[in-house]
């Protein structure tokens, strides 16, 4: 029975990880939003043809991975990563609920400033930081150097990303790159999962 769970919590974040990533194509579906200085989230902007696609995927994957922290059997000094993860996915629903109003990166005109449009890049980083959390704590626990290889190239993307923003230049591409090395780690805890031998539960 446990290893069925982990087989099915494995299942969920790789479905995690594909929706997460249905950005990839908004590089074609939506050329108004800039790929070099656009934040990724703009694809799923009020005002974009495809916003609907694009948070309903955020939502799913944000939903597909609280089911996967749900469906792992609790291991040892492991909870408050898998709850940290699961934190990511609650704010990363929250995040598709209350998208931007406009594109403010990618649409000069772009002047939105309705709750959601504020809310918004709120949850997006409580998201990142949450995952964050995620990745050292679990890495610490399983001392990969795979998930350390992926922790510490987040953490960078995630650096250049805020001061991409700062600057107002290059954030679609450190975005995406954040994003993408997301979605690689939350691959790897899926077969993480899938090769580990089943730990005893947490009393």
């Amino acid at each position: 029975m446990e290893r069925r769970l982990f087989v099915l919590a494995a299942s969920a974040f790789i479905v995690a990880a594909v929706l997460g990533s249905a950005w990839i194509t908004g590089q074609f579906t939506t050329p108004e939003v800039d790929r070099a200085h656009g934040y990724v989230s703009e694809l799923a902007a009020r005002d974009q043809p495809w916003t609907r696609l694009f948070r309903v995927c955020d939502a799913l994957s944000g939903l597909a991975c609280v089911l996967g922290v749900a469906l792992v059997p609790r291991v040892a000094r492991e909870w408050p990563g898998w709850l940290a993860l699961a934190a990511y996915g609650l704010l990363i629903v929250v995040a598709a609920v209350f998208p931007l109003d406009c594109a403010p990166l990618s649409d000069p005109a772009c002047r939105a400033a309705s709750f959601g449009h504020r809310v918004h890049p709120l949850a997006g980083g409580l998201a990142t930081s949450a995952v964050l959390a995620a990745m050292v704590v679990l890495g610490s626990r399983w001392r990969s150097w795979v998930s350390w290889l992926v922790t510490w190239l987040s953490l960078a993307a995630t650096v250049l990303t805020v001061t991409a923003l700062a600057t107002g230049r290059g954030a679609g591409i450190a975005h995406r790159a954040q994003l993408t090395l997301i979605a690689v780690w939350l691959v790897y805890v899926a077969l993480h999962l899938l090769v580990a031998d089943p730990c005893p539960a947490t009393q």
